[in-house]
């Protein structure tokens, strides 16, 4: 009897079957149980100039058009997903009620949706605009810890 070779050999062989991945979920601003009315407070860092248009068309709708500009918004899947999609270029977390009257007080927003600040006192954090709070930068979410950030602004 003859062997085959089974490089020659013409029968069709099954390829094993790819399960497929699950998808990675995306990790949400606040906690399932803060999310009842919570108020996201959300401040442009790094300055509008020289930024993909996708970019700039997002911070304009929400209001964001110069640095260290501040808005305030409702905490839903719609904001959330503009707000990651400017994420290297802000930082943001959860406002508190007590940290609202403040802005309120000091610096009334007036007809505009937004509030003016100047640059924090002391500076930002050590190592810059260009890094994450993460990695001890002024980017990206901050939780509970933008209210102190937001009254050094005030």
């Amino acid at each position: 009897m003859e062997k085959q070779n089974p490089a020659l050999s013409t029968q069709k062989t099954e390829k094993p079957k790819t399960q497929a991945k699950p998808k990675a979920e995306k990790t949400s601003l606040t906690p399932a149980k803060q999310k009842n009315g919570s108020k996201i407070a959300v401040i442009l860092i790094r300055g509008p100039i020289t930024l993909d248009k996708k970019i700039k068309d997002t911070l304009q709708m929400l209001n964001l058009h110069r640095k260290y500009n501040l808005v305030i918004l409702n905490d839903n899947p719609v904001t959330e997903g503009m707000i990651f999609k400017v994420k290297d270029f802000t930082t943001f977390g959860q406002i508190s009620e007590e940290t609202i009257k403040a802005l309120d007080e000091k610096r009334p927003k007036g007809k505009n949706k937004f509030y003016s600040l100047p640059p924090p006192r002391g500076g930002l954090e050590r190592m810059g605009s260009k890094k994450t709070f993460a990695q001890k930068g002024a980017l990206g979410p901050r939780g509970d810890k933008i209210n102190d950030f937001i009254l050094r602004m005030i």
